[in-house]
């Protein structure tokens, strides 16, 4: 399970309840709602482009998504 708290001094990631990241840094904190984007992308510059020898058995499987006001 992925889980993001976002607080206004902080926004802190985690995995299976155990924090992986936290950016404490103010400036790029958002004071604004942002929306949520749930993607399966495949390529791109974190792992280079998709080619021919590219595994397309992928699933993105979403049981629920919640926000706090």
């Amino acid at each position: 399970m992925y889980s993001v708290d976002w607080r206004p001094d902080h926004v802190t990631f985690s995995l299976d309840g155990t924090p992986v990241w936290t950016l404490t840094d103010p400036q790029h904190i958002p004071r604004v709602p942002l929306p949520l984007i749930l993607d399966l992308g495949v390529g791109g510059a974190f792992c280079g482009a998709a080619d021919a020898t590219t595994p397309n058995h992928a699933q993105m499987l979403v049981d629920w998504v919640r926000g706090s006001p």
